[in-house]
């Protein structure tokens, strides 16, 4: 299957409540949809919260039943691995810096967690 390879509300452009565009496909590849669903959880638990990234979960759920996600939970720790280490260097405000780190870990945690 075709990746994104960045897919996060941010590369969405929308008309009158409709997804029109998906935009930003440098890192676009072939794999494993779960690999854009792990980095998707990770930026929307990061800028939106928990219960915005377990809604689109299930919505994601619901239009792709098909898509077996037991192998999540290794995609969601792959996702968390692109930014350690890095967020220090992207500018953000003390506060929302301290937002980032706590969601990361909080879906680290999730992932080991459902590993066993």
């Amino acid at each position: 299957m075709i990746l994104h390879g960045d897919y996060w509300p941010g590369n969405t452009l929308w008309r009158n409540g409709r997804l029109v565009a998906v935009i930003d496909w440098e890192d676009a590849a072939i794999g494993d949809p779960l690999a854009d669903l792990g980095n998707a959880r990770l930026e929307i638990l990061m800028h939106y919260g928990e219960a915005a990234m377990n809604e689109f979960t299930c919505q994601y759920s619901a239009l792709w039943p098909d898509t077996d996600l037991t192998a999540l939970p290794y995609w969601d720790l792959y996702a968390a691995l692109r930014p350690t280490g890095q967020m220090d260097g992207w500018g953000l405000p003390a506060a929302q810096l301290q937002q980032f780190r706590a969601a990361h870990r909080t879906l680290v945690a999730d992932a080991l967690s459902r590993l066993g």
